[in-house]
């Protein structure tokens, strides 16, 4: 069976320029167009702006952040627990509406009498298939117990951390990309 690199070559014929060209799209500069193998390659790279936007962007915010007075960065703290609490209460309880859909469905599918043999397999598959799909609720009520326990400063020096992995990342995927390029 072609793969995606071979099938214009098998299917169309390519010229073997077209397809050293196809495959150079898996690769360095290319790979930004690995899943668009009709769009031409552009006879000069620029870099996304992605990288660039989000490291003014991480940089205006940790700028922000920083120059906050410690009274202003508690608020800030007790803002964002509230925050990350809401968020994860909003999610335990649709976690928990949504178990109670499925668990609702599976004494259904417990109490239905399949009407042959063969309709067994059917009802084991059903079964699983409720089983897996329900969400732990575990999660999110550990989620809950550890912002409690965390102090306005915390959740502020937290969130400075964030932002400055963010950064880090940004600017080591933007050399990355300058690289390829």
């Amino acid at each position: 069976m072609p793969t995606r690199y071979t099938a214009k070559l098998m299917e169309k014929g390519q010229t073997f320029e077209e397809f050293i060209l196809d495959c150079a799209r898996a690769f360095g500069a290319l790979i930004s167009l690995r899943d668009s193998p009709d769009e031409p390659i552009p006879a000069e790279f620029k870099p996304s702006p992605y990288y660039s936007t989000a490291i003014v962007a991480a940089e205006n915010e940790l700028s922000r952040l920083r120059a906050m007075t410690p009274s202003q960065a508690y608020e800030y703290g007790v803002e964002e627990k509230r925050k990350k609490m809401k968020s994860a209460l909003d999610y335990s309880r649709k976690s928990q509406e949504e178990n109670d859909q499925l668990d609702a469905m599976i004494i259904k599918i417990h109490d239905w009498q399949p009407p042959t043999p063969e309709h067994e397999e059917l009802k084991k598959f059903m079964l699983q298939q409720l089983e897996v799909s329900k969400n732990r609720s575990d999660y999110s009520r550990r989620e809950i117990e550890i912002l409690q326990d965390k102090s306005p400063t915390q959740i502020y020096d937290e969130v400075i951390k964030i932002e400055e992995d963010h950064l880090l990342y940004c600017r080591k995927h933007e050399a990355e990309e300058i690289e390829r390029i």
